[in-house]
């Protein structure tokens, strides 16, 4: 247990007070805390000011509190390995004194988020960032927050050494059970804004500009894909219904049919909608990527809909809910493996479970994909969704559909040896 004393060393009339802090018997580590005191009513013994000095009960206050947030510090962090600039902030701390705020990783994320509107947008070329771009990095912020109240030791730019990073992975993986992805989104935001501090100028330990990040592997990932078969019993429902299930029912299949983000599928308007030469015609202006795309729809239930019984808006969080008792009601039960939040934990967790309650809005997005893969040559697809990469655009497809679809186009191509 290290040991803490306060100390003056004057006889002058007046003096600063030393903390003296010895992490072990060979070691010791002394700096002023700012604090100055008239000598005459100094306890060397209790190493406090007596009471019948004016400011005692303010100095010993602050005194107390400076110990109080230094054992913690030193428990926390273990105090055979401190240094004096980090007990010296802690002091700055504790007696509610400005310290280099700015060097803190939180309160750059939060700066992140100031600039946002000025900031170009690296996938529309635009300026800002999406809304849930600002979403991540606030939530991000107040994480870092939590992680620095955990260990009473705030994370800084400058001390982003691996040890410290491991850490912080570490209490999201064992103390909050965040599961992969969430985690290796977090370490993108520390690169993220620690390559932003270095733009402007300030300094950052090497080791968060060169941060790897991780995700799930393929491996990993478990997707939910409505068949084609699937689509048809929700077809099928959809008269049967009651409002509320019906209207969800009609944005699960119009959402099947166009493959567009819960965002921009939700905020459809029937403006958007135009007769084209084959088929109906959407536009859509894309929110994430701001990327402007048309899809073309042509099957005649969800043509019906789109324009003799356009669904009323819905929210997200209604949508996300409601659609699994939908896809319930249609029959889509089979047990498969996925990950669903467990409601105790509040945390993603593996296992297996009924099809329609792991399905969620993006898998509408993925289904679409999937289904038309193999069918419509995938630069079409690619188009309708929105994506500019084939390796980004693959990640939406499941990997049996993949195998299938190169199976498939091999025996095509043997046919012509």
């Amino acid at each position: 247990m290290p040991k803490i004393s306060f100390r003056i060393r004057s006889e002058k009339s007046q003096a600063g007070i030393y903390v003296y802090l010895y992490p072990s018997k060979k070691s010791r580590i002394e700096f002023p805390i700012g604090i100055t005191i008239r000598t005459a009513y100094w306890h060397k013994r209790r190493m406090r000011m007596i009471e019948n000095a004016v400011e005692a009960s303010a100095v010993n206050e602050m005194l107390a509190q400076i110990e109080i947030t230094l054992i913690q510090f030193l428990n926390s962090n273990g105090h055979l390995k401190v240094k004096k600039k980090d007990l010296q902030e802690q002091v700055k701390l504790a007696l509610g004194q400005p310290v280099k705020m700015e060097r803190r990783l939180s309160v750059q994320a939060r700066n992140y988020i100031k600039q946002a509107p000025y900031k170009r947008s690296t996938v529309s070329g635009g300026m800002g960032l999406t809304k849930n771009t600002e979403r991540l990095y606030r939530r991000f912020a107040e994480l870092v927050e939590e992680y620095d109240a955990a260990t009473n030791r705030p994370m800084m730019l400058t001390s982003l050494n691996k040890k410290c990073i491991d850490g912080f992975v570490r209490w999201m993986f064992e103390d909050r059970h965040y599961a992969v992805n969430n985690v290796g989104t977090q370490l993108k935001c520390i690169k993220t804004i620690s390559k932003n501090a270095k733009s402007e100028g300030m300094k950052v330990h090497p080791y968060a500009l060169s941060l790897k990040t991780f995700s799930l592997s393929k491996h990993e990932r478990y997707m939910q894909i409505i068949s084609d078969d699937e689509i048809v019993a929700l077809k099928r429902i959809y008269e049967q219904l009651d409002d509320l299930h019906r209207s969800v029912c009609a944005w699960m299949l119009i959402g099947l049919f166009t493959g567009q983000r819960i965002g921009d599928l939700l905020s459809l308007r029937q403006e958007q909608i135009k007769q084209g030469k084959n088929g109906l015609l959407i536009d859509f202006n894309q929110q994430k990527t701001k990327r402007h795309v048309t899809i073309g729809v042509n099957d005649p239930v969800v043509s019906a809909i789109l324009i003799e019984n356009f669904p009323p808006r819905i929210n997200a969080i209604t949508f996300n809910r409601e659609m699994k008792a939908v896809a319930r009601l249609a029959g889509i039960v089979e047990v498969v493996k996925g990950r669903k939040v467990n409601p105790l934990t509040r945390r993603k967790e593996l296992g297996e479970y009924p099809k329609y309650s792991l399905i969620t809005a993006h898998d509408l997005r993925r289904s679409f994909a999937t289904n038309l893969y193999g069918k419509v040559p995938t630069p079409l697809i690619m188009k309708m969704t929105g994506h500019t990469k084939e390796g980004n655009f693959l990640m939406y497809i499941g990997e049996h559909h993949n195998k299938d679809h190169y199976a498939e186009e091999f025996l095509s191509l043997l046919k012509g040896i």
